[in-house]
């Protein structure tokens, strides 16, 4: 390594060839690049590797349909990108695993999360209740309730799906889709995904904490409010999320029903979305 005080190298930074430039401070240092062979690798160095290849396999899922839509919007300097996999990788052990599935996220935000989750699971229904603070603005009350499927699937290691799996699909009657991290697709028979569904008293004025209590509350309705299509991706658990689900449940309405529940859901990640869909809540994770 050579330390240089001034001259050729004093305005430069970074990789010339095979030199790298560093400065610091007002000393230039340059240094030849390192060359680095597998065969150099310790076991602990292939093992970070191959631990960093899995999450970001595992990000990359999401790039469309989680982070350039919430992540993005999120200030500081780093990209959504950064954000999800550097929030997300504490979910993976060593191995590449996910060692805890309440250590994912899929939406971060300024908006307040949902606070005091319920949920139970009746006989083809799941009901999901929470709570909002007193202080909670009408604005804030028209936030739509949005949220991640955990399913019990086929996954195996690295992330792979093998066979036909049907987990979930989009409700103007296409196929259920389910990309592998790989990137191929594997289209499955057409199947009925799961309704949430709301109490009626959802326009404007209905949607005051002081119209949601038990007596206010009307039969659910039974059109299906699910207006995006449904993106998958397997969990190397051997679990499969679906999602992002967008629904016309409002955050004053404090419970929703999905309706024709699969048995095989497990858990959900849920999250709210301003009207305008420039701003997201934290997401909370409920086991099912």
């Amino acid at each position: 390594m050579t330390k240089l005080n001034a001259g050729l190298f004093g305005a430069l930074s970074g990789k010339i060839g095979n030199v790298v430039v560093v400065n610091r401070g007002k000393t230039t240092y340059v240094r030849s690049v390192p060359k680095y062979t597998e065969e150099s690798w310790t076991d602990s160095q292939r093992q970070v590797r191959k631990r960093f290849a899995l999450v970001s396999k595992f990000c990359q899922e999401y790039k469309k349909s989680i982070i350039f839509p919430i992540w993005n919007l999120l200030p500081g300097p780093s990209s959504g990108y950064n954000k999800f996999l550097g929030t997300n990788i504490k979910a993976f052990d060593k191995e590449g695993n996910i060692m805890d599935m309440s250590l994912l996220h899929f939406s971060n935000g300024v908006l307040t999360p949902p606070l005091n989750l319920s949920v139970e699971k009746r006989q083809g229904e799941v009901v999901i209740s929470w709570s909002n603070d007193t202080a909670l603005s009408r604005t804030r009350t028209k936030d739509k309730l949005m949220y991640m499927v955990v399913k019990e699937g086929e996954g195996t290691t690295n992330g792979e799906i093998t066979g036909q799996i049907n987990i979930g699909s989009i409700t103007n009657g296409s196929k259920a889709i389910s990309p592998t991290v790989a990137g191929q697709i594997i289209i499955g028979p057409e199947i009925t995904s799961p309704e949430i569904t709301s109490p009626e008293n959802t326009s404007p004025e209905n949607t005051s904490p002081e119209n949601t209590s038990p007596e206010n509350t009307s039969p659910i309705i039974t059109d299906p409010v699910i207006t995006s299509p449904v993106i998958t991706s397997p969990i190397i658990t051997g679990q499969i999320i679906t999602g992002p689900h967008q629904t016309a449940v409002t955050r004053g309405q404090m419970e929703a029903v999905i309706a024709n529940a699969d048995e095989s859901i497990v858990g959900l990640y849920l999250f709210f979305a301003a009207s305008d869909g420039e701003a997201f809540s934290p997401d909370r994770y409920l086991v099912v």
